[in-house]
């Protein structure tokens, strides 16, 4: 004896198979693919200050258990404003750091009168010390000259400028 089953009963023996097909076990989703190993971003390098004409670096500090190299920096004026800035700045070696970071800066105040255009400078050791030249013009006499500054203790230095004979 055959029976069979009514419409309703197909509907419900279809929707009982689709949902045990659904719920046979299927093979797991593969792992995403880890993204291709690229070198981590730079951060951006800071602006470059167009003011800047001339940089040097050298010589050696050692105070209160910190110690460093000095850097000279100087910005010019600009085409109207003929003078130059002169910033001496006692870099510290830092325990985890690969770069030395500024411990203090100071203007060279006597260099910052207008007229007085560094066209050079270099740091360099004398007698055992540390020395920075600068190389001297003034443009409206087109007198050239040389400073002198030995840094000191952090923050202090002397200075000596001394400019070239004018022949008559």
């Amino acid at each position: 004896m055959i029976r069979t089953f009514g419409p309703v009963a197909a509907v419900v023996a279809l929707v009982a198979v689709v949902l045990l097909a659904g719920c046979a076990r299927r093979a797991p989703k593969p792992a995403p693919r880890p993204a291709p190993s690229t070198p981590a971003a730079r951060p951006p390098a800071p602006p470059v200050d167009a003011a800047v004409s001339d940089i040097a670096t050298g010589g050696t500090w050692e105070e209160g258990g910190r110690s460093g190299i000095f850097r000279v920096v100087v910005r010019s004026g600009g085409r109207r404003n003929m003078r130059s800035e002169v910033v001496l700045e006692w870099l510290q070696w830092e325990e985890q750091g690969e770069q030395p970071t500024p411990a203090k800066s100071v203007t060279i105040e006597e260099l910052g009168r207008g007229g007085i255009v560094v066209t050079n400078s270099r740091v360099e050791s004398e007698e055992g010390r540390t020395v920075v030249k600068l190389g001297l013009a003034n443009p409206y006499t087109g007198a050239a000259g040389e400073a002198r500054v030995w840094p000191g203790a952090i923050g202090k230095y002397r200075v000596k400028i001394k400019w070239a004979e004018q022949e008559q």
